[in-house]
């Protein structure tokens, strides 16, 4: 049985560009020593105009005794090049926590 909420929580950030290149970067680079390729090959071309666009969002529910029954995190990320979209992802990670039955 799901414990009643009592009360929710949300917040929303929005992500650094640059820590969002470099994370692409770093994901290329291991993508490209996985398949034998030279990993500096990784690196963007500066004259690529990619912009870069995310926002993390957290949702935390509560129970009347303030124990956190339920969180969720949704990372969105949108990466563009001239006006038309690259790739755009969304990951989404919940966790319940649900009481066990007392022992007897």
């Amino acid at each position: 049985m799901r414990d009643k909420v009592w009360s929710r929580f949300t917040a929303r950030f929005d992500l650094d560009p640059s820590v969002l290149r470099r994370e692409r970067e770093q994901a290329r680079r291991i993508a490209l020593e996985l398949n034998g390729r030279d990993p500096e090959d990784a690196r963007e071309e500066p004259s690529k105009d990619l912009t870069f666009d995310g926002e993390l969002l957290l949702d935390v529910e509560v129970d009347a005794e303030g124990r956190v029954i339920r969180s969720s995190r949704t990372r969105r990320v949108t990466i563009m090049e001239g006006g038309r979209v690259l790739d755009a992802r969304e990951t989404v990670t919940t966790v319940e926590r649900r009481l066990l039955p007392a022992p007897e």
